[in-house]
């Protein structure tokens, strides 16, 4: 192999991102790493790689797991540096890291409007004090 070979297989950082983030959402959404990996038709020790930042994750891996999760496989790039300028706003680029967040997001949109306004008041206030 060239070293711009051996250069282009090496993990970056936005890979490590990337396997965190997929480690954080999986966790947020009660899944194991045996159950994604079925999903993904791979073994679970590659989905412990991913997570640890060991191998990188393909793009079709990548919108599988997404798939999977029922995320965009944006989340994965979510609170990544310059991911506010790639159109993530910068509080919710943390969001999905936050045990329970994945909930949140699922159970939000099936409230009415006041009941949603009274949630969002509820976490502010608590969020303030």
């Amino acid at each position: 192999m060239t070293e711009k070979t051996v250069r282009a297989l090496s993990v970056t950082p936005v890979d490590i991102h990337v396997g965190k983030m997929l480690r954080s959402i999986r966790k947020a959404m009660g899944v194991s790493q045996e159950t994604l990996a079925d999903a993904l038709g791979i073994s679970f020790q590659q989905v412990q790689k991913y997570e640890n930042g060991a191998n990188r994750v393909s793009a079709s891996k990548m919108f599988e797991a997404a798939v999977f999760l029922g995320v965009t496989p944006g989340a994965f790039f979510e609170g990544l540096e310059g991911a506010s300028e790639a159109g993530v706003p910068a509080p919710l680029a943390d969001f999905f890291t936050h045990d329970g967040a994945m909930q949140i997001a699922e159970a939000f949109p099936k409230l009415s409007p006041s009941e949603r306004r009274s949630v969002t008041n509820l976490v502010v206030s608590m969020a303030n004090d």
